[in-house]
C-alpha cells in the first residue's frame, strides 16, 4: 500500500505545471496578439481599419470591419504567418462600397 501513496503525490505534484503552462499559455497569446496588432498596424492599408485581435491558445481571432476582400485576406495572411499562431478565425466583415 505504500507504493500507491507516492503515485497519489505524484498526480498532486503534476497539478503545478499545468497552472504554469497555462500562464506560459496567456502569456504567449499576449505575444502573438502584440506581433498582429504590430504587424497589421504597420501596413499602410490596413492601419486605419478598425481590426480587433485577440488570442487564444494559439488561435487567433480577427473581428472588425475592412473596406475590400483584399484587405480581408492581408490581414489573414498577416495573422497565419505571424509565429506561434496555430489558428486563425476571420471574423473581419468587407463594408459594402454601396
Amino acid at each position: 500500500m505504500a507504493s500507491s501513496t507516492p503515485s497519489t503525490d505524484t498526480s498532486t505534484a503534476s497539478k503545478a505545471p499545468d497552472t504554469s503552462n497555462m500562464v506560459a499559455t496567456a502569456r504567449d497569446d499576449t505575444s502573438i496578439t502584440s506581433k498582429v496588432r504590430s504587424q497589421i498596424q504597420a501596413d499602410a492599408k490596413l492601419k486605419p481599419m478598425n481590426i480587433k485581435v485577440d488570442t487564444k491558445d494559439g488561435t487567433v481571432t480577427l473581428s472588425g470591419t475592412v473596406s475590400s476582400q483584399d484587405m480581408k485576406e492581408q490581414a489573414h495572411q498577416i495573422a497565419a504567418s505571424t509565429p506561434g499562431v496555430a489558428n486563425v478565425v476571420d471574423n473581419l466583415s468587407v463594408k459594402n462600397a454601396g
